[in-house]
């Protein structure tokens, strides 16, 4: 567990037990740097594989999002009782999808300052968090069906119904494993539903800062119970 006291973050408390849900959704806000020392105290938590990598990283907010994303996937394998997991246990598939053997499946993303992870058991999942910003809608044309863009450009919020669709479809090919070799204009959405591949994906929006973002997580699995929960890597006494 993330045991140092001056280091462990704090996690709003949890309503349900492990047996009431399938997915535990943790996210995290980073509006600013961490103090250095804060931030080195956390990176010890990595492997040395993911120090390095987090290293590459030029910009400290995806130094933060990498390291924080890492500490949420740490934490949310904890609450299901997985005490000794280790990011050695990640093995990729060939589109280089991180798993773990066994009935756990696991999704992280990040977009402006948020950083979001979902574990579940017994299904497979995705999620996706997408920063709602101004885009040059030519620039993704082969992203979405004629039906799909006639929707998004009679909505009255237009940018808003691009990026839902975005992180409705980010979300599956993210669970499905094979990313963006998946076509996203050929995946079908109707209603809380996605279809690809005869194989229907059950879409379900997040409530994180709605005003500006869209978030979505996509399991395979119909009926499935999740709770949200924000974890805080900025404890007040620390700042």
């Amino acid at each position: 567990m993330l045991s140092n006291p001056n280091v462990s973050p704090v996690l709003n408390g949890l309503n349900k037990t492990v047996s009431d849900i399938d997915i535990i959704v943790l996210y995290s806000y980073f509006p600013e740097p961490l103090p250095e020392t804060q931030f080195q105290q956390y990176l010890n938590f990595l492997s040395e594989e993911q120090k390095e990598k987090n290293k590459c990283y030029i910009r400290w907010q995806d130094r933060h999002a990498h390291l924080l994303g890492k500490l949420l996937l740490k934490k949310g394998f904890e609450w299901w009782g997985e005490t000794d997991f280790s990011f050695s246990d990640l093995v990729y598939n060939s589109y280089n999808r991180p798993c773990v053997s066994g009935s756990m499946d696991f999704n992280i993303s990040h977009s402006g300052n948020y950083v979001i992870c979902a574990v579940g058991k017994n299904l497979r999942l995705g999620i996706d968090i997408e920063e709602i910003k101004e885009i040059d809608f030519d620039d993704f044309t082969r992203v979405m069906s004629g039906d799909q863009w006639s929707d998004i450009l009679h909505n009255k919020e237009p940018l808003r119904s691009f990026f839902k669709y975005w992180t409705w479809k980010e979300s599956v090919i993210k669970g499905d494993g094979r990313g963006l070799a998946i076509p996203l204009e050929d995946i079908y959405i109707d209603g809380n539903q996605a279809i690809y591949e005869s194989r229907i994906w059950y879409l379900h929006e997040l409530s994180i800062d709605r005003r500006k973002y869209i978030s979505c997580l996509a399991t395979d699995k119909q009926n499935f119970s999740f709770e949200v929960r924000c974890v805080d890597f900025y404890p007040i006494e620390l700042l």
